[in-house]
């Protein structure tokens, strides 16, 4: 399984978080790489972040004989985006990546070890050091 996060959005701070962050999200789409996922109905979750209020999320799902599960997803509207907030703003994210899995068509097995491997990620994150965040 794989997660791919990118943004649709007119807010260039959100593009330049991801940049400064992309390691830590690197470790987030990592976290589910050892889980199955050919006998799910997809292979990557990928979360399209859009000038939406946070609570926004619209399921997009497959096309075709695709693998990639697409969910839009709202972003914090108030710009948490300065380097003072990167703990906030990698929350928000995998939050946001939680509800994306809640709202999939995946198995119950494989939820399970999605939201799990991802819940991992969110501890590491609420338990790093800002000034790790980057690197």
């Amino acid at each position: 399984m794989d997660i791919s996060i990118t943004g649709v959005t007119s807010n260039r701070r959100f593009t330049k978080t991801c940049v400064r962050l992309s390691q830590s999200l690197e470790r987030l789409r990592a976290c589910c790489f050892h889980i199955p996922s050919s006998r799910e109905p997809f292979d990557i979750l990928q979360l399209v972040f859009i000038d939406e209020p946070e609570n926004f999320l619209e399921k997009e799902g497959t096309r075709g004989g695709d693998r990639l599960y697409q969910v839009s997803v709202g972003m914090p509207l108030d710009g948490a985006f300065g380097p003072g907030d990167d703990q906030e703003f990698l929350s928000s994210v995998g939050n946001q990546v939680l509800r994306a899995i809640d709202a999939s068509p995946l198995g119950l097995r494989a939820r399970r070890k999605v939201l799990a491997a991802v819940r991992c990620w969110l501890d590491a994150v609420a338990t790093q050091s800002p000034a790790h965040q980057s690197h």
